[in-house]
């Protein structure tokens, strides 16, 4: 099952969103610890300094770390149309 563990930055953030995108981020995070990872939830990112994959959840992406097998720091969070600037 995999973990997902917050950064301090990142979890700035996340308090910051509007509660609705909270609970949509955390039903995937729930969703996800019961359930195997498809290719399509998770996909690797090459171009992003630091980062190894990245998740969608709506219009929000999720840039994650895997730090092994099973745990994924989250290092930043956004709306799809700024999170890669």
């Amino acid at each position: 099952m995999p973990r997902f563990i917050f950064t301090l930055q990142a979890q700035k953030i996340f308090d910051k969103l509007e509660p609705l995108i909270q609970d949509r981020i955390e039903q995937k995070f729930g969703d996800l610890t019961k359930s195997y990872i498809s290719p399509a939830t998770i996909k690797p990112v090459p171009t992003l300094k630091g980062a190894t994959h990245r998740m969608r959840i709506g219009s929000y992406r999720l840039i994650l770390q895997q730090k092994n097998k099973c745990t994924f720091w989250v290092i930043d969070l956004g709306h799809r149309r700024d999170i890669y600037r």
